[in-house]
């Protein structure tokens, strides 16, 4: 019996999931260029359009779909999944956000990072618009909703709040005076992502601030600020080859359970 548990154990512990599981979206306004990575690979690439000049950074997911804020604040464009415009727009007017370079949403508002003046993070509708600020902080690079929580990137630090724009916690990245941006929570590993510029890295941090993991993706690069997570699913499903090993540490379950029953 001992060896089929061992067999069962092994079967579930053999091929285990890359750790970016979940479609990472990052956007290069500069070049207006959109990256999609997953399982640590580049997956695929898109255009970004161009509004008033301005390179389109802020960017949330609903419902499969994800719109994208123009770095000005003026305007925000949906894209399909496989970053194909829709061709709904939003014109928000000139609401003098300056420099956004990152957003997210928890499904009911949306958060955006402003840097420059008046840096920090701002609230508004799901079409971006109604901004106003939650929390100011200092060179702010990236922003994202996760776990209940309002997360956002500086140079060297990780910052928790609320939605309400109460401070939680902060954690430091050790990234001080480098640029990371494209801050992401994936809810399948409940656990956040964001890109370093001009490195192709993309790194992992848990919840409470501590480096899980760092992956050098081929093919990525520029200053990738605006990033978010496909959070379609938060349960992690097994790759085929783990299904072939649970399968057959299941049936000799099965075929040791008929032996001593005939015994």
């Amino acid at each position: 019996m001992k060896k089929l548990v061992l067999v069962v154990a092994l079967a579930l512990t053999a091929t285990p999931l890359s750790a970016q599981q979940t479609a990472f979206y990052l956007i290069d306004g500069d070049s207006n260029l959109g990256y999609i990575v997953k399982n640590g690979a580049l997956q695929s690439t898109f255009s970004v359009a161009n509004q008033a000049s301005f390179a389109s950074y802020g960017i949330r997911f609903d419902q499969g779909k994800f719109a994208l804020l123009s770095r000005d604040g003026s305007a925000s464009e949906e894209y399909t999944a496989a970053g194909v415009q829709t061709g709904v727009t939003h014109n928000l007017g000139t609401p003098d956000l300056d420099q956004i370079l990152d957003g997210g949403t928890d499904g009911v508002s949306t958060y955006v990072a402003r840097f420059g003046s008046n840096t920090g993070v701002y609230k508004g509708d799901m079409n971006f618009g109604n901004q106003s600020m939650l929390f100011a902080l200092e060179d702010t690079y990236g922003v994202t909703y996760g776990n209940g929580s309002v997360w956002a990137l500086t140079s060297g630090t990780l910052w928790q709040y609320t939605t309400g724009g109460a401070f939680q916690n902060s954690f430091s990245l050790n990234f001080d005076g480098m640029r990371p941006g494209a801050l992401a929570y994936e809810s399948a590993t409940n656990s956040l992502w964001f890109g370093l510029n001009g490195t192709g890295e993309i790194y992992n941090y848990s919840l409470t601030g501590q480096e899980l993991d760092h992956l050098s993706i081929a093919g990525l690069g520029g200053n990738f600020w605006g990033g978010e997570m496909m959070n379609d699913g938060t349960s992690v499903v097994p790759e085929p080859s783990s299904y072939a090993l649970m399968s057959a540490g299941l049936l000799g379950l099965g075929v040791a359970s008929r032996r001593r029953r005939k015994v």
